[in-house]
């Protein structure tokens, strides 16, 4: 009987301390995941503050504010008249230079589409021994920001007046744009692309000196018309001409 007794005693404790390890562990497991829920709720508060967090920089006449995915218009903007700035004043000396400072910003899938482009770019230039001169003010820049991209892509269209010499031709001042597109991702700028309508084929005109030729360049007909003024009887007839080193056509590099 007491045997029975103690044995009973003896299996009930181990029954008693064995539910008593398993409410324990399901206490600590209990625990243990709130914790973890926690710490992950930590985690990514944290890290959404700080993708929203915003730097202000003031850079006259902007001011400047970038975070980890997105950027303002300022921020587009800045980075555009820069590139403009910088490509649209060039001549056949120093084209591939200029061209190439900005290259360095474009991912590698943009610079593939935007390669013929900037070949064309710099092939004009050098081919045509262009000098350009581009001018533009900072109100009549225009950035559209693309909001289903939460801002984190751009298009910037700088409008301003272009004077271009060819050679011995000279241009007319004609009003003329840049676009570029733009990316940021991770706090990094990322070129998409560069447009122009600053090369369309427009009419040429040369500058005029007294008692010396005029040449009148149309590029639209492909044909070129020399007038000498030294001579009365000639001039109201045109002569057409050929000059190897300035092309016919300016191709349209949009």
């Amino acid at each position: 009987m007491n045997t029975k007794k103690n044995f009973d005693i003896f299996g009930g404790d181990y029954l008693d301390e064995n539910k008593r390890l398993v409410v324990n562990n399901r206490i600590l497991l209990l625990v243990l995941g709130t914790l973890l829920l926690f710490i992950l709720m930590l985690s990514v508060f944290a890290f959404k503050l700080y993708i929203s967090k915003q730097v202000a920089v003031f850079l006259p006449p902007y001011k400047i504010e970038v975070n980890y995915q997105d950027a303002n218009q300022d921020y587009y903007k800045v980075w555009a008249e820069w590139a403009v700035s910088l490509i649209s004043n060039v001549d056949d000396r120093d084209v591939t230079e200029k061209i190439n400072s900005v290259v360095r910003f474009f991912d590698q899938e943009s610079l593939a589409k935007s390669s013929e482009f900037l070949k064309n770019y710099i092939n004009s230039i050098k081919t045509n021994k262009i000098e350009q001169s581009f001018r533009f003010r900072n109100q009549d820049t225009v950035v559209e920001l693309n909001q289903k991209n939460s801002g984190n892509k751009a298009k910037v269209v700088i409008t301003g007046v272009a004077t271009q010499k060819i050679g011995n031709l000279v241009k007319r001042e004609r009003e003329c744009s840049y676009s570029i597109g733009f990316s940021f991702f991770r706090q990094t700028i990322f070129f998409r692309y560069i447009s122009t309508n600053c090369f369309d084929g427009r009419t040429l005109t040369s500058k005029v000196d007294e008692n010396k030729d005029i040449i009148i360049k149309n590029i639209e007909d492909g044909k070129k018309t020399k007038q000498n003024f030294t001579d009365p009887e000639k001039i109201n007839k045109k002569e057409v001409i050929n000059d190897p080193n300035v092309d016919d056509t300016l191709k349209d590099l949009r």
